[in-house]
């Protein structure tokens, strides 16, 4: 970690109704404690997380993304699997996960800010490839319905997964981005009067990458635990034959041509949902050491109530958030063949959740919190006027502690 100077900025484009400044250090932080953490996360969740409520259809395109015919292109064996067959990937960063996968470089990963909107990122992960083999066709309101049965476990959604591959990385990737209103626009190629804007509505900050270095320092495979070397290679040589492809030849040219659009960089901050405020366009950039984020939004009414029933944590407003949803899928299940089963699985999900935010946490049961010794010094840094020392580990455990009863 270095020390940080973290600023907030007075340029036009960040003048919004809210604006988030990260110090790199924060985030160096939070990939420290997960080195030292037991815990795995889900892609597919994490899509999830990111997609808005009102996008009912959206569980039908995580099915599409997280499928065997898609990640065949990586995995060719997965193309045996019946089509329709689902995958996840449950995600690590944890010393002993690593060590398992056998890596030389078993260390914690890290992220550089740059000037200029550059960023930097040495990771060390581990991930099991999970496997669903299914063949039904499936609607817009069953393919979400099946993300909340394999989030919650109903049934025997966990038991029917099976794990097909374990995947370990180290890599060095750097980018350049173009956080521009161009990033946000695909080129219709005069089909319409203006390039359609598709972040409009979106809760979540959009980047190009104008420029990619990736450097796979290790990749290793195991089907169980045996070795997969074949595959391993396979993998690294499609990233590096890639790259190169890209650079090389007139496919950049024609993927800047018709696809000029943006990915994915930075979700929106938490809202409460009764507070009436809806995403409504966002801007960002990268400087020496942090980055600046803000955010525009929509105001509709607030409810009455809502000062008093505000979620506390991030998990308690994504499970708000998934009962809205849920009653959404009711309500459109009506006269639908078999209607009354899927409504009895929904209430069971959702009388899940609800004893799960109610109960004042999410995802985990919450012990007596005691953070690890820092190896190295931290240099204090100062955020919107608060001095921050991550070095005090007494008071942080102490003032993490107080504060687990609200979380």
């Amino acid at each position: 970690m270095r020390e940080v100077n973290p600023a907030y900025s007075d340029d036009g484009e960040h003048m919004r109704d809210v604006q988030v400044v990260v110090d790199e250090n924060y985030i160096n932080y939070l990939l420290y404690n997960l080195y030292h953490r037991d815990r795995v996360f889900s892609v597919a969740e994490k899509l999830f997380d990111w997609m808005p409520e009102t996008a009912m259809g959206g569980g039908t395109a995580i099915r599409a993304l997280m499928s065997t015919q898609i990640w065949s292109f990586f995995f060719p064996e997965l193309a045996e699997f019946k089509k329709g067959s689902r995958l996840d990937f449950k995600c690590g960063f944890n010393k002993d996960y690593l060590i398992t996968g056998q890596l030389e470089h078993v260390e914690i990963s890290q992220v550089q800010f740059e000037e200029g909107d550059h960023v930097g990122i040495d990771l060390h992960f581990g991930c099991n490839l999970n496997v669903l083999e299914e063949t039904a066709e499936k609607s817009d309101m069953e393919a979400l319905m099946d993300l909340f049965k394999d989030f919650h476990n109903v049934g025997d959604a966990k038991a029917a997964w099976t794990t097909y591959r374990s995947v370990f990385m180290s890599l060095y990737f750097k980018a350049s981005f173009d956080f521009s209103d161009d990033a946000k626009k695909i080129n219709t190629m005069g089909l319409t009067s203006e390039d359609y804007t598709f972040s409009e509505g979106m809760p979540i900050a959009f980047g190009k990458i104008l420029d990619l270095n990736v450097h796979v320092d290790e990749l290793k495979i195991y089907k169980g635990t045996t070795a997969q070397s074949e595959e391993a290679h396979y993998i690294n040589s499609l990233i590096h034959e890639g790259k190169d492809l890209y650079r090389n030849s007139g496919f950049k040219t024609l993927l800047d041509t018709f696809w000029s659009a943006g990915m994915p960089v930075a979700p929106f901050p938490i809202v409460e949902h009764c507070l009436g405020l809806s995403p409504k366009d966002s801007s960002m950039s990268i400087k020496d050491g942090y980055a600046v984020m803000a955010f525009d939004y929509n105001v509709d009414k607030a409810d009455d109530d809502c000062l008093f029933n505000m979620g506390k944590t991030y998990g308690a407003q994504k499970g708000k958030k998934e009962v809205r949803m849920i009653d959404k899928l009711m309500k459109m299940a009506g006269g639908r063949k078999g209607a009354d089963k899927m409504k009895d699985v929904l209430k069971n999900i959702k009388a899940d959740v609800l004893k799960t935010v109610s109960g004042g946490f999410m995802d985990m049961d919450i012990g007596e919190i005691d953070i690890p010794d820092l190896p190295f010094t931290v240099p204090e840094f100062e955020i919107g006027g608060l001095k921050i020392n991550l070095n005090d580990k007494e008071k942080i455990n102490a003032g993490l502690n107080a504060a687990k009863d609200f979380v």
